[in-house]
């Protein structure tokens, strides 16, 4: 025995013209409920989306520490330029305390041996770099950057006994607003031990200036060269020096010599 599917042999039922009408209001209504929700939606989204990037940190800090950067108020005040040096008396004992630590964490024997910073380069660090960072001491070392950042870390563990054992010389001449007060009391002992000179002198003429410097020598005012009033002849501008000494030579002579008749 065969199994035969049912066939429906009723006449298919047709939707009257209202029952269309209204299912096609149905729907233009569920459809333009859904079309005005999704703008609101989109916004919120939107708006969640942006507090959320708001929230989290740039991907560029995320990543590591930050770089170290150290303002050096040393800058251009010590150096071989200036009256303290390349060595300072004040900061070699802190400088060559910082260099010897253990920079490296090598256990001796194991691995090699922990060799000290060196201290020239230290000094050469506190010279010539406004900001020290792992790149600008890089820079100026000719070193790598991760060796860089252990000078720079030194810099950071000697500034501040640096800044304790400085004189009041170099302490007046940063003029840092925390020494405004030690400043002070400084520029007033300088007055009293300098005082400014009160005098009524003119200034000299372009006379007396002309005839100071034919007196010295042609060259004495010359900032390039020394003071000497002994010329030759072809050294003299003109010859007059030159004349000068021989009129004066002469003049001598005569002056010993028996008269003739």
């Amino acid at each position: 025995m065969f199994y035969r599917p049912r066939v429906n042999t009723s006449p298919c039922q047709m939707l009257s013209a209202a029952q269309l009408a209204a299912l096609s209001a149905k729907i233009g209504a569920n459809a333009d409920r859904i079309i005005q929700t999704i703008p609101v939606r989109t916004a919120q989204s939107a708006s969640r989306v942006e507090q959320q990037q708001a929230a989290k940190p740039a991907p560029a800090t995320r990543r590591g520490r930050p770089a170290t950067r150290i303002t050096n108020p040393f800058y251009g005040l010590i150096g071989p330029k200036t009256g303290f040096g390349r060595y300072p008396y004040f900061a070699m004992d802190i400088i060559e305390g910082i260099a010897r630590l253990d920079w490296h964490d090598r256990p001796i024997g194991k691995g090699g041996s922990s060799k000290p910073l060196s201290v020239r380069s230290l000094m050469v660090i506190l010279e010539e770099v406004e900001e020290v960072t792992a790149e600008s001491v890089a820079a100026i070392i000719g070193t790598k950057t991760r060796h860089a950042q252990r000078y720079v870390k030194a810099i950071e563990l000697a500034m501040p006994f640096l800044m304790k054992s400085r004189p009041a010389k170099l302490v007046f001449d940063m003029d840092l607003p925390e020494d405004e007060l030690v400043n002070a009391a400084y520029r007033k002992k300088l007055r009293e031990a300098y005082p400014e000179p009160l005098d009524d002198l003119h200034p000299p003429s372009l006379e007396d200036l002309t005839k100071l410097r034919r007196d010295l020598g042609y060259d004495a005012l010359d900032p390039d060269q020394g003071i000497n009033a002994a010329y030759s002849n072809e050294d003299a501008p003109n010859g007059d020096h030159g004349r000068i000494e021989q009129t004066t030579t002469t003049s001598s002579i005569d002056q010993f010599s028996p008269v003739r008749d």
